[in-house]
């Protein structure tokens, strides 16, 4: 298998709607199943053409075993407002190194990939981990940008 490259781009602002969990890792994909639920009826005012959803976990520390703290989110317009236990907040932006995953069962070396890539470079602290759901003509495929919310030290 080839080398997977690892970029840095410059996340915008962007309002989010998000479900949150707080739990053990393993019980993420349930938290999709909700969210993905309430996108269908609710239809939100989406914010981005660009970006389908975004997967964000904000204490990077957490391990299989350990409570995540992870949102499902989609971009929406700013005056949005969400509907049921969906919640709004606003994403100010970041640097974010990371790695294409063609489909979910890829995440996880993406993820080492950009991993060891901070490693190697040195002066990075990592603040949260971020998957970027790109858009898809095949809707059983999930490509995504997965990686690291990042800040030079």
């Amino acid at each position: 298998m080839a080398e997977r490259r690892v970029r840095i781009a410059q996340l915008p602002e962007m309002r989010l709607a998000y479900l949150e969990h707080r739990g053990p890792v393993a019980e993420i994909p349930a938290l999709w199943e909700r969210f993905n639920a309430w996108r269908l009826e609710a239809r939100p005012a989406v914010g981005r053409v660009d970006i389908a959803q975004i997967g964000w976990l904000l204490n990077p520390e957490a391990g299989e075993t350990d409570d995540a703290e992870y949102r499902a989110c989609i971009p929406v317009r700013s005056d949005y407002e969400a509907t049921g236990r969906v919640r709004t907040t606003f994403f100010p932006g970041g640097l974010l190194a990371y790695s294409y995953a063609d489909d979910v069962d890829e995440i996880e070396a993406a993820l080492s990939a950009v991993s060891d890539w901070i490693d190697r470079e040195g002066g990075w602290r990592v603040v949260g981990v971020m998957e970027v759901y790109r858009y898809h003509f095949n809707l059983d495929q999930h490509p995504a940008d997965c990686g690291f919310l990042i800040e030079r030290m």
